[in-house]
C-alpha cells in the first residue's frame, strides 16, 4: 500500500480533496464505525455529531502516524462510499439467493453477485471493498435492507 505520509504539510496550495485511504485504513474506519456504532452505553444516547467526532478522534488516535490526518467530513464521505457499495452486494446478494441455485457455494454466489453489481453503470469496475467485506456484510445497518 501506498503511504502519503508528508504529501498535506509540504503542499501550500489547499487541497480540495484529501489523497486516497489505503486498505488498512479502510480497515481501521470500518472496524471503529462499527464498534462505535453498536457500543450499547453510547450507541443510542449520542447525536449524529457527536457520533462522528468520536470516530474523528478514535480514527485519527489509533492510525498509523506516517497516515494523513482525517477530519470528520472525509471519514463520512468515505463510510457512505463503502456503505453504498456494501449495501449495492448485499442486495446482487440477495437477488442470486432468491433465484435459488442448487448447490451453489457461498462464493460462487458473491462471484454470480458481483457480476450482477457490475451492470450498473457505478460499479462497472467491480466491488472495490473486499478488503472490509467480512467487516460491514453483517453489521446490523445491513441486514433485511431491500435496496
Amino acid at each position: 500500500a501506498i503511504v502519503y505520509s508528508h504529501f498535506h504539510k509540504t503542499t501550500k496550495k489547499k487541497m480540495s480533496r484529501s489523497s486516497g485511504y489505503s486498505l488498512n485504513e479502510d480497515k481501521l474506519l470500518c472496524q471503529i464505525y462499527v464498534d462505535i456504532s453498536q457500543d450499547p452505553i453510547t450507541g443510542i444516547c449520542q447525536s449524529y455529531d457527536q457520533f462522528w467526532v468520536r470516530i474523528e478522534q478514535s480514527y485519527n488516535n489509533l492510525k498509523e502516524e506516517s497516515w494523513i490526518y482525517r477530519n470528520k467530513k472525509s471519514l463520512q464521505c468515505r463510510i457512505a462510499l463503502i456503505e453504498k457499495a456494501v449495501r449495492k452486494l448485499s442486495a446482487c446478494i440477495r437477488q442470486i439467493e432468491n433465484l435459488h441455485p442448487s448447490g451453489a457455494s457461498d462464493i460462487a454466489i458473491i462471484n454470480q453477485a458481483k457480476i450482477l453489481l457490475m451492470q450498473e453503470p457505478t460499479y462497472k469496475k467491480g466491488f472495490k471493498f473486499d478488503h472490509v467485506w467480512n467487516l460491514m456484510k453483517d453489521f446490523e445497518k445491513f441486514k433485511d435492507i431491500d435496496t
